[in-house]
């Protein structure tokens, strides 16, 4: 995502936005569709997510949109270790 994505998913959402950041979390573990989909929901409820998708050309990749005054890379692993997946961070 660029940052106008991030901007305009913020602002569509009705908040405004502070500092906008994209990370890659790579789940180590081997997962299927449906617990990669459960991946994503549980970043997806954490504060501060603006937007979450799964990787297009990985299958274990999930592409993150944050803003960074409310959480951060780290929170966002440690929210799914915290569920028993093991992944880790490639990009931020």
């Amino acid at each position: 995502y660029e940052a106008s994505q991030c901007m305009s998913k913020q602002l569509h959402r009705g908040t405004v936005m502070n500092k906008c950041c994209n990370v890659m979390v790579y789940i180590q573990q081997f997962v299927d569709h449906q617990q990669l989909a459960d991946a994503k929901q549980i970043v997806d409820t954490c504060k501060g997510i603006i937007n979450s998708m799964l990787g297009q050309t990985s299958a274990n990749l999930l592409l993150v949109d944050y803003d960074t005054e409310m959480v951060s890379g780290k929170a966002i692993l440690d929210t799914l270790r915290g569920h028993g997946i093991t992944a880790k961070l490639v990009g931020i």
